[in-house]
């Protein structure tokens, strides 16, 4: 069985034995595809930040005005997403990265309601009112934030690439005696994996290569060895296979 995504990778090779790479996935918003396709998936990107830049700016005017409902969630979301700088994170888990490009949908929806939230209390509240500068500021870029969050969607980036420059991959990929052994059905993973009502040794070249693909992938309940990689580099534009939409 070849690749899922890639119909030319075998997953009885390792990837350096492969004349072709394997698809993963980065999760993003429709709002920065244009961005994406014209730069490529960049570290420490400014278009991936503002959501935590417009937090910060909420909570800082947030603490100006004493409107601790407000600090509180803005707090609360603030640990809830890890701030820049970081590696970029992909997956070789499809159905991960739809739920990580809805989430971070979500995350937009959270900052507008927190900017609201806001301004109801500055509405109410004439003291410790901060300039009508700062103010000002706030509202344009609410109202920014507003009219990209009305019409966004997830994105999911398929991402065929050279993996020298990730810091981790799944071993059975990347260790030519593991994937060996796992062939052999000497992973723990391959009972995990496997059919239950056929022994390894009786399955056809086909079935073990779909078994292997879902060790890495992940499938039901099992996230998959290739949950969560992450590289400091950057991957050009020429590597982005596909982008597609993901439905909310």
């Amino acid at each position: 069985m070849a690749d899922s995504f890639n119909h030319h990778y075998s997953w009885l090779k390792t990837w350096r034995e492969n004349p072709s790479t394997p698809t993963i996935f980065y999760a993003t918003t429709s709002n920065l595809i244009e961005e994406i396709r014209e730069t490529g998936l960049a570290p420490f990107s400014e278009g991936e930040n503002f959501f935590i830049e417009g937090l910060h700016d909420v909570l800082a005017l947030a603490k100006k005005a004493g409107d601790k409902r407000s600090i509180e969630f803005a707090e609360i979301v603030l640990l809830e997403h890890l701030e820049r700088p970081r590696p970029l994170q992909l997956t070789f888990n499809y159905h991960l990265a739809q739920q990580q490009a809805r989430r971070k949908v979500r995350r937009l929806k959270a900052l507008v309601w927190l900017y609201e939230l806001l301004f109801e209390y500055l509405e109410k509240n004439a003291t410790h009112r901060p300039a009508e500068a700062e103010i000002k500021k706030l509202t344009k870029n609410y109202e920014e934030l507003r009219d990209i969050q009305s019409n966004n969607q997830g994105a999911i980036i398929h991402v065929g690439t050279d993996l020298e420059k990730f810091d981790t991959l799944p071993p059975i990929i990347a260790d030519k005696k593991g994937l060996r052994r796992t062939i052999k059905g000497k992973n723990p993973l391959c009972k995990v994996c496997g059919p239950k009502d056929k022994k390894w040794k009786k399955l056809s070249r086909e079935e073990v290569e779909a078994c292997i693909e879902m060790m890495v992938r992940g499938g039901g309940d099992f996230e998959g060895l290739g949950r969560e990689i992450t590289t400091s580099e950057t991957i050009p534009s020429s590597d982005i296979i596909k982008v597609e939409t993901v439905q909310l």
